[in-house]
């Protein structure tokens, strides 16, 4: 089996402010595929562009939607009929995910703002929400290291003990990596220090 990574580039197509949390989770997407692999695009503000540009191998200005040949391109929507596989790497060069906070209730985002308008192949990453960085981490360990997603372990919901009384869940699904969940220590911390503002957001997510 030829084992060698496949030319792809991972795109996250930035739909929303840059809250830490969001940008803890680029940072650890660019640390799972390596800066040379990601590329961020639909970046409209110019101080939002200075605080990505070390993150990602190229931040733009414009949209996916006007940058990649849609032959070229694949979309990773929860919405999709189709689940991604290691032989979508022989026929797609970029690989895009909606720059969005989980939407753990699965209101079409990344349909609305990406899918319907590139008109490209879409594939799902299975039937539950991921968080961004795991959904490019599970993506790279099909394209990458050639395995399907029945053979990736996970975990639903994620417990983070605040301190001894306190826990906050997390309402996504985790990929495990050697059993332990895939999610950034950064992001821990800032949970741990700002618990508040998480339960402001998941308030207005309901």
């Amino acid at each position: 089996m030829n084992t060698s990574k496949p030319r792809v580039k991972f795109i996250i197509e930035h739909l929303e402010p840059c809250s830490p949390w969001i940008l803890i989770e680029y940072k650890h997407a660019s640390e799972i595929v390596g800066k040379e692999n990601l590329i961020i695009t639909n970046v409209k503000n110019r101080e939002e562009r200075s605080l990505v540009k070390e993150i990602a191998n190229r931040v733009y200005k414009s949209s996916v939607v006007d940058l990649v040949d849609k032959k070229e391109a694949v979309v990773l929507d929860p919405l999709a009929e189709r689940e991604l596989r290691p032989e979508d790497a022989k026929f797609a060069k970029y690989f895009i995910f909606g720059g969005i906070l989980g939407d753990f209730n699965l209101h079409g985002r990344t349909y609305k703002f990406i899918t319907s308008k590139l008109m490209c192949e879409a594939r799902n990453l299975g039937d539950k929400q991921l968080s961004l960085d795991g959904a490019i981490f599970v993506a790279k360990e099909i394209l990458f290291n050639h395995k399907h997603l029945k053979e990736i372990k996970f975990v639903d919901k994620l417990e983070v003990e605040v301190d001894d009384i306190l826990t906050i869940e997390l309402p996504y699904r985790y990929p495990l990596h050697k059993d332990r969940p895939v999610v950034s220590h950064e992001l821990i911390e800032f949970l741990k220090k700002d618990v508040v503002k998480y339960e402001e957001y998941i308030l207005r997510n309901l």
